[in-house]
């Protein structure tokens, strides 16, 4: 076999040794943090539906935003999502929340949209790419209200 060839081959199979390696202690890492994960999700939802019997539901969304602003990050990003989730199902539903909100089917207006309402927000989210994740949550709940069919 030629250097070259041998080269690559080894190089190639070293490749796919890490590949494997990095999906196994990935998976273990999930494994073993996965219930504290779970729990944390649990007392955000919790966290949120006790905020929510006192609010509206634009005051959740406002809530979460800033919530996320004290902690930035994937992690951040995931409990204000999951604390908004609770913050809905308990707080005053208005007809303002889903003013001008787009379906999440609309990718570009919904990408537009999310990025002018991180920019908006008084805790200067502008410029940070997981805000927008957060406001999913506001457009599934905007979807879930509107009317069958229409």
């Amino acid at each position: 076999m030629k250097p070259l060839a041998k080269g690559l081959l080894i190089g190639c199979g070293s490749i796919v040794l890490l590949g494997i390696v990095a999906v196994v202690a990935i998976g273990l890492y999930i494994n073993s943090h996965g219930e504290e994960w779970m729990a944390a999700g649990k007392a955000a939802q919790e966290a949120g539906a006790k905020a929510g019997a006192s609010l509206t539901d634009v005051q959740c969304v406002d809530g979460a935003l800033s919530n996320y602003a004290k902690d930035r990050g994937m992690t951040g990003a995931v409990a204000a999502r999951v604390w908004m989730a609770g913050c809905f199902g308990t707080a005053r539903a208005t007809p303002d929340l889903c003013v001008g909100v787009p379906a999440e089917s609309e990718i570009i207006r919904s990408a537009t949209w999310r990025i002018e309402q991180c920019d908006a927000h008084a805790a200067g989210l502008g410029g940070d790419s997981t805000c927008a994740n957060i406001l999913a949550e506001v457009q599934k709940q905007c979807g879930e209200r509107a009317p069958a069919g229409g």
